[in-house]
């Protein structure tokens, strides 16, 4: 048994219960998903506490627009200023 097979069921039903209810398809792909979960939760004692803990870890991800916004918004007073950013300069602002 590898954890990462683990980690990638319970990422599946996390990310398939959002979109279970635009399509039968969806549902379905959802539904098993949840059959997955069924079986490790049979293989391995303490599931539901791993479960929780991928489910919260998984709820913390930024989705990818926000983070490049958040950045976008941060250099953007830089840019207006210098027309390149070198990749020291870049650093600088990470700082």
């Amino acid at each position: 048994m590898s954890r990462q097979v683990v980690y990638d069921s319970v990422a599946q039903c996390w990310y398939r219960v959002a979109l279970a209810h635009f399509s039968a398809s969806a549902q379905q792909s959802y539904l098993n998903a949840l059959i997955g979960l069924e079986y490790w939760e049979r293989q391995i004692e303490n599931f539901a506490e791993v479960r929780r803990q991928i489910y919260k870890a998984l709820d913390q991800v930024i989705g990818a627009s926000s983070a490049v916004e958040c950045l976008s918004s941060m250099l953007r007073p830089y840019i207006s200023v210098k027309k390149h950013l070198s990749q020291g300069f870049l650093a600088l602002i990470a700082l």
